[in-house]
């Protein structure tokens, strides 16, 4: 591996490193109280926080840890947070009211089953509201979304190369975990382009090469089932599409994607006997995500959908375009224990300030 990436990699570490140290003394010296109070004159904005799934460290940082997850709701919660349902926050920014400062909208993508056994228990014990975005295929075949299998096999595999040169790609070093994390990211993003049964063909050549097996329980068992999916809904758990197969909607035919938007929809609606409202964009990003698209789904009878692409919402907001923040676990070891500290100030706003503030 070539020098200019393990650099690369250690300056990365040493970022992070000078941003937990920021934070914490942010955050105990008593800043970020003092900073809410004075941003609370302001109001006026709608926060959406995009979790994914609650579990063991991945490669990917998609999974926050129970014990993290926790704190961040707790924090909320004590806190004095303002914390709605997406469908509230909906008919707020329609009706042009002012916003009651630090609203924070709480939503979850994908369906992993971890919504069941993690979260709904947080939405009983803190009153929270909460909305899940499905991915209606995965739940209904229980098999697991491409970027799962994919750090199932790094995870598995004793082997330290994997050659994707047949593919288009390269051959990649796999011998450690920040190499897998690279590795994987770059493929993931390859398969964005793929059809859906090339990409099942793709996973199929990576675990022949990395010697895996291809079909194990574990990742049979990942996502919600529809009793779970029931259950959760009638203590409170709201539900809004996320396609079928979760493709790049901006990368596939107009067809395709209005396909892919009406089947999840349909299908939630006959599972649960109730009208599916909101949407979430897979991936998310300025690349998965067009004005062809944005179109399509405001015209499938949904009041609002969701990007990942970050910032606040307010009443200027296209409601089929509402950004969100992408919770990841930045932290690891250790260090886990001042996740409430980081997620405190990243909450706030205090570092976009400060970022403003160097850039003057």
């Amino acid at each position: 591996m070539h020098i200019a990436v393990y650099k690369e990699m250690m300056g990365s570490d040493m970022r992070l490193a000078a941003k937990v140290a920021l934070c914490c003394l942010l955050y105990y010296s008593g800043a970020v109280g003092f900073f809410r109070r004075f941003r609370k004159r302001k109001g006026g904005e709608i926060k959406i926080l995009a979790y994914h799934d609650i579990g063991p460290q991945s490669f990917f940082n998609l999974q926050v840890p129970e014990k993290v997850f926790e704190s961040h709701m707790s924090y909320l919660s004590e806190s004095g947070y303002n914390i709605i349902s997406l469908e509230e926050a909906v008919e707020l920014l329609k009706s042009k009211k002012p916003v009651p400062a630090d609203t924070v909208v709480i939503t979850f993508d994908d369906g992993y089953r971890s919504v069941y056994e993690h979260v709904l228990p947080a939405v009983r014990r803190y009153g929270i509201p909460v909305t899940v975005f499905l991915s209606t295929g995965p739940v209904e075949k229980r098999g697991p979304l491409f970027v799962d299998a994919l750090a199932y096999a790094f995870e598995k595999t004793g082997k330290e190369r994997l050659d994707l040169t047949p593919w288009g790609l390269r051959a990649y070093s796999i011998a450690n975990a920040g190499l897998k994390e690279r590795a994987g990211l770059e493929i993931n993003d390859f398969s964005k382009d793929l059809k859906t049964e090339e990409r099942r063909k793709l996973l199929q050549f990576i675990f022949e090469k990395l010697d895996v097996e291809l079909d194990p329980p574990e990742l049979r068992n990942r996502m919600l089932t529809w009793e779970e999916v029931r259950i959760s809904k009638s203590q409170g758990v709201s539900f809004g599409a996320h396609t079928v197969t979760h493709p790049s909607l901006a990368r596939i035919s107009t067809e395709e994607a209005g396909e892919e938007i009406n089947r999840s929809k349909k299908m939630m609606e006959e599972r649960l006997d109730s009208e599916v409202k909101t949407f979430a964009y897979p991936y998310g990003s300025a690349k998965d995500v067009d004005r062809k698209v944005r179109d399509i789904v405001s015209e499938k009878g949904f009041s609002c959908a969701v990007t990942l692409q970050m910032g606040i919402n307010n009443g200027g907001s296209d409601l089929f375009m509402l950004k969100r923040t992408c919770v990841t676990n930045q932290l690891r070891g250790p260090l886990q224990a001042l996740s409430r500290a980081v997620f405190a100030v990243e909450m706030s706003g205090m570092l976009s300030c400060l970022g403003r503030g160097n850039r003057g």
